[in-house]
């Protein structure tokens, strides 16, 4: 099933909301943050949860990896 993820997202929401109520496809309650941590671990070709495994990025990561196993299962 098709759902957007809003990546960079501010941490104040923004117009995240309306650009989420603007989309014709459901876009997750998870949202990426512009956070350091995900530049640093793309260059260095790891996961944000490798270089800083307790960083807001990690927390991100695994909340969406929950959000999808839900979507997935019907949960």
């Amino acid at each position: 099933p098709l759902h957007g993820l809003l990546n960079r997202a501010p941490p104040r929401g923004g117009n995240a909301k309306a650009l989420a109520a603007e989309s014709a496809a459901p876009v997750l309650e998870t949202r990426f943050g512009n956070r350091v941590a995900f530049a640093n671990s793309f260059l260095m070709g790891r996961t944000a949860a490798e270089i800083q495994p307790r960083s807001r990025a990690a927390e991100e990561v695994a909340a969406l990896q929950a959000e999808l196993d839900a979507v997935l299962t019907g949960g």
